[in-house]
């Protein structure tokens, strides 16, 4: 079988292919060497939510752990979440601190080579723990809380009715 190359590309002597191939060449260099997978932006998740960071390596460096940083700010200042994570985990259990709109996530790759790659998600907003209490209406005789979430009560709180005396728990 023989290839036939139309003659539009053999004019110029084939310079179309020099562009190609550099392009091509910067598109595998400019590949992602980690990348964050959840948060990536996007969502509102509550204040004490418990959420998994998940990266994973996708250009190996040899030995490397991984570090992942919060900012409340979209990206002007980083807090540590957690350092020198194993480099077998790809995943970290987070509890989210208080709330903003602007929160990023960003996962590092501390590697041997002495460069180290980053992942970093866009803004996702972090909204308070609400709460809300109604009042009775007419003919009703108690309040009803809600929490937006479900939450650990250490300890009973003590609840008085409307006439100073302790509702049933």
């Amino acid at each position: 079988m023989r290839m036939m190359i139309p003659r539009p590309l053999l004019k110029g002597g084939g310079s179309f292919l020099i562009p190609l191939l550099l392009s091509m060449t910067f598109a595998l260099n400019a590949a992602a060497h980690i990348t964050l997978y959840f948060p990536v932006g996007g969502g509102v998740f509550t204040v004490g939510e418990r959420i998994q960071i998940e990266w994973s390596i996708d250009v190996y460096h040899g030995s490397s752990n991984s570090d992942l940083y919060f900012s409340p700010d979209a990206g002007m200042t980083w807090q540590v979440i957690k350092l020198n994570v194993n480099e077998f985990q790809y995943s970290y259990q987070w509890l989210i601190p208080e709330g903003t709109t602007q929160a990023r996530v960003r996962v590092v790759q501390d590697n041997d080579i002495g460069l180290d790659y980053e992942s970093i998600g866009n803004d996702f907003g972090i909204q308070p723990l609400a709460t809300s209490v109604d009042e009775p209406g007419p003919g009703e005789n108690r309040n009803r809380v809600q929490l937006s979430q479900s939450v650990s009560i250490q300890e009973c709180p003590q609840i008085f009715g409307g006439a100073g005396r302790a509702c049933n728990s």
